[in-house]
């Protein structure tokens, strides 16, 4: 991937944890901060995980999975409402939304709502199939 110059990249990975997707983009994070490349960083707040400490700009937001699904999908589905409306504060902002995995949509639908380049890094998946078909919208319709 080519450098951007003089634009922020904007991380979001819905699940902070030891998994290898959070690893993979815990070391795009180390490079664009050895490149000294404006960027921040959205996870959800566990106190653990590859992504905690890997950029000054950091900023957290409540997602956690449950035993029972239906609470999943809730604490799912109000993440990506929350973060759809903090991504707002990028609307005069000069960057690129990189989206690590499929499941962020919010951003990603706030993202092309502002005009903005939208790059996402799909891992393995292994989403339920209906959830996957509408992650998979979304990606067509907002990946630049």
């Amino acid at each position: 991937m080519k450098l951007p110059k003089n634009k922020k990249i904007i991380f979001i990975h819905l699940l902070n944890d030891f998994s290898g997707s959070a690893k993979v983009l815990s070391e795009v994070v180390e490079v664009c901060e050895s490149h000294q490349i404006d960027n921040d960083l959205y996870i959800n707040y566990t106190g653990d995980g590859f992504l905690y400490n890997k950029t000054k700009n950091q900023y957290f937001f409540h997602y956690k999975r449950y035993e029972n699904k239906f609470s999943t999908l809730i604490s799912y589905v109000l993440s990506q409402l929350i973060l759809f409306i903090k991504m707002f504060k990028y609307l005069r902002s000069d960057c690129i939304f990189y989206i690590n995995t499929m499941m962020p949509f919010g951003p990603a639908l706030a993202a092309k709502i502002m005009g903005k380049k939208v790059i996402y890094h799909v891992h393995e998946t292994s989403i339920q199939k209906n959830l996957k078909y509408f992650l998979r919208f979304v990606i067509r319709i907002t990946a630049s």
